[in-house]
């Protein structure tokens, strides 16, 4: 197999992959608002949006910290870090 059949296969398959993930999302999305109702979803929704946001937040400070480290780690400068 070649690269480039490698390429397209894997396409395909992550396609379907998030085609049947976007279905499941909505079915469950539709069993969730029916039994639990709209302000359950809703408080669900935006309790998951806020952890999306922390989890962003938190990848930038620990990027800070690795880029704020990288020269004494290099130097080897044990008292700095």
């Amino acid at each position: 197999m070649s690269r480039l059949e490698r390429t397209v296969a894997n396409i395909k398959i992550g396609g379907l992959i998030y085609v049947v993930s976007l279905l499941v999302t909505l079915f469950t999305r539709k069993i969730f608002i029916e039994y639990l109702g709209d302000d359950l979803v809703g408080l669900s929704t935006m309790m998951t949006n806020v952890l999306g946001f922390f989890a962003l937040a938190e990848a930038g400070i620990s990027g800070a910290v690795f880029y704020a480290l990288y020269k004494p780690l290099y130097d080897n400068d044990r008292q700095k870090v």
